[in-house]
């Protein structure tokens, strides 16, 4: 029977998240465009993309990444740079509260007869 030192559990540890970290940046970002109406009747277009942001450890250094996170971007289309607001929203992860329609196009309904009942967000903030 092989036992694994500490040492040697830590060096395959770093070396698989190394690689899913090189597998999640690898991916091409996705875009789109889409249009939803409000539920004052106004409609949007807008332009959407998602990829995957490398996360270094000690900031923006040379060395690789440590993580990668998952960024996803709505643009109200015609919107002029300066004049467009801005919005950050984070979600915590795991065991965290989620942003209920707030950040996306698409939202979870929360039918109790399918929980993965998705609809329209008419409360888009992209209608600032």
């Amino acid at each position: 029977m092989t036992e694994t030192t500490p040492a040697k559990a830590d060096t395959d540890s770093a070396a698989r998240q190394r690689a899913r970290v090189d597998e999640l940046l690898a991916h091409s970002p996705a875009a789109g465009t889409g249009r939803i109406t409000l539920a004052s009747g106004r409609a949007l277009d807008y332009t959407v993309g998602a990829a995957f942001l490398p996360v270094p450890a000690a900031g923006l250094d040379t060395a690789p990444p440590d993580a990668a996170v998952m960024a996803t971007h709505y643009l109200l289309q015609g919107a002029e740079a300066p004049a467009r607001p801005v919005c950050f929203a984070f979600n915590g992860g795991p065991g965290f509260g989620f942003l209920d329609g707030f950040d996306g196009v698409v939202e979870l309904l929360h039918a109790d007869e399918d929980p993965y009942l998705r609809g329209d967000n008419l409360l888009l903030g992209l209608d600032f």
